[in-house]
């Protein structure tokens, strides 16, 4: 049967369904069955839509929420494709829940009638427990289908950190991230603009806040003030997660985009270069709150400005972090492959960051072939590299957080993924201080430290370290922080009857829907 004529039958039988009162949700059921659909697909059949007209549909939908603001339209028929088809062989477009919410809108249903055995069997742990939280309420059944935005407000007062209150942290690190309110920006003072951030899937679109930032425009610097700015989103950051910074950050790429306009041509590659290690942490928050997708976007913006700017060092420094992404998808080909192009690249890089780019071809060894003196070799080298970046200068601004400490837990991490997990926990055991990392990476390392004892057997302790860092999680808004506990809740399967275990379970319910609060501003959640 032609594709016209199938077209023509469909129509046919849509119209006789709801002659007879049929929903849109069965008419979508029973074209699974006659014609062996995928149930996004069928769902979008259900419709009447072609793949083309369905794309036109959820971008009209996430601009008119204000998911894509710009008009950016990311969503194209091939994307939507490779979304209905996935788990597909080597079909990297895996749909997450806040596009399944999102799907689940525009065609009028609920998430759980998108989603099928294959896509179950596929999705990860992370995912699979936020899908378990949403209600299976129909549209128009006050159902609750959003993921909040804002951090805690003020109307929820915070209680001190268990773990700072128990010295397992430092004091001064152990206050939740502080409520974001009408009147107020996510860093420093004055008045704050709205902006339109990720759509409450069920309520309409969320407002976020950007401090207002039109002091640029009457600075004698404005591209020394947009970089302050840019500094003091990072060390709002490292203490209280991606929610403190995204919304002054998204505003500060607007005001260098207005600035390209305003200022003079002779300052625009400035600006790029400027931008672009915006767009980079960008990328890099989305990460920690979990929107991998949206990561990628911002990442893949931050090197085209690069390339504008002719800033060949940052070109491949953006790379690392690509590669550095790979990892939260355990993608290891990926990975090696993106890290060593940073080493063999046309740039002139700070031995810091090549030291950071030979561990993570190191991890990338060991996530794939598991060939141990290749990461020992791509260690040695990192070492040496991390002490010769001492002798070097101008690094600060690229480079600054890699430190011995941290490349010793990414040598953990390498040893974990290579097998040989004792050696990675003796690391561990060494060297993760509180005094010697930011409160969210304090707390990922200790996520990732309960998967490794949950490797060696050692379920009691694996779920103690679990819940310490899922409560350091919970402050600074590190979705990246939850799933890698949840990956330690995962590997504790055998130990499920243990009390602890239970505990550690119970407490990723409760923690996930707060986590999912880490701010979500608009582009993109389906790139």
């Amino acid at each position: 049967m032609s594709r016209s004529s199938q077209r023509v039958e469909q129509e046919e039988l849509r119209a006789r369904m709801r002659a007879v009162g049929m929903s849109h949700d069965e008419i979508a059921i029973e074209f699974a069955r006659r014609y062996q659909l995928r149930p996004r697909a069928a769902h979008r059949v259900a419709h009447g839509w072609t793949q083309m007209q369905a794309a036109n549909h959820i971008n009209a939908y996430a601009a008119r929420v204000g998911l894509d603001p710009q008009g950016a339209a990311p969503m194209t028929a091939p994307r939507l494709s490779e979304l209905e088809n996935w788990p597909l062989p080597n079909n990297r477009r895996r749909p997450t829940p806040q596009l399944l919410a999102l799907l689940a809108e525009v065609y009028d249903t609920s998430v759980h009638n998108l989603i099928d055995l294959d896509d179950r069997e596929h999705l990860t742990p992370a995912d699979t427990l936020l899908l378990s939280r949403i209600d299976r309420t129909g549209p128009g059944e006050n159902r609750d289908l959003s993921l909040p935005v804002a951090p805690p407000s003020a109307g929820h007062p915070q209680q001190p950190s268990p773990l700072a209150e128990r010295g397992e942290i430092p004091s001064h690190l152990g206050t939740p991230w502080p409520a974001l309110g009408a009147g107020a920006s996510a860093v420093g003072g004055g008045t704050a603009t709205p902006i339109p951030s990720s759509v409450g899937v069920g309520g309409g679109p969320a407002v976020a806040f950007a401090g207002d930032l039109s002091g640029a425009f009457h600075s004698s610097d404005p591209v020394g003030y947009l970089r302050d700015q840019i500094r003091a989103c990072a060390g709002a950051d490292g203490a209280q997660g991606p929610a403190a910074a995204l919304p002054t950050m998204l505003g500060t790429i607007s005001s260098i985009e207005d600035a390209m306009r305003r200022e003079p041509l002779g300052h625009r590659r400035e600006l790029l270069g400027l931008g672009a290690r915006a767009a980079e942490f960008v990328g890099w928050l989305y990460r920690d709150a979990g929107l991998l997708p949206a990561a990628s976007y911002w990442q893949d913006r931050a090197e085209q400005w690069a390339q504008e700017a002719g800033d060949l060092p940052l070109q491949g420094y953006i790379l690392l972090k690509k590669s550095q992404l790979a990892w939260d998808e355990r993608d290891g080909a990926r990975m090696l492959t993106l890290a060593q192009a940073v080493q063999d690249g046309p740039w002139n890089l700070p031995a810091s960051v090549r030291s950071e780019a030979a561990q993570q071809e190191a991890r990338g060894h060991a996530l794939t072939t598991r060939d141990l003196a290749a990461v020992e070799r791509k260690l040695n080298e990192a070492r040496d590299l991390l002490a010769a970046s001492v002798r070097e200068h101008g690094e600060q601004d690229m480079s600054q957080h890699y430190s011995p400490a941290l490349l010793m837990l990414q040598t953990a991490l390498c040893y974990a993924a290579a097998g040989q997990p004792d050696r990675a926990l003796a690391i561990f055991q060494r060297e993760l201080r509180p005094a010697a990392f930011s409160l969210r990476d304090y707390g990922y390392f200790r996520a990732l430290m309960a998967g490794v004892l949950a490797d060696l057997g050692e379920p009691d302790e694996a779920a103690v370290v679990g819940a310490q860092a899922l409560s350091i999680g919970r402050i600074t808004g590190s979705v990246r922080t939850w799933t890698e506990v949840s990956r330690t809740v995962h590997a504790l399967t055998p130990w499920v009857a243990r009390p602890s275990v239970r505990e550690l379970k119970d407490a990723m319910v409760t923690v996930a829907l707060p986590l999912a609060a880490a701010h979500r501003p608009s582009p993109p959640l389906f790139g």
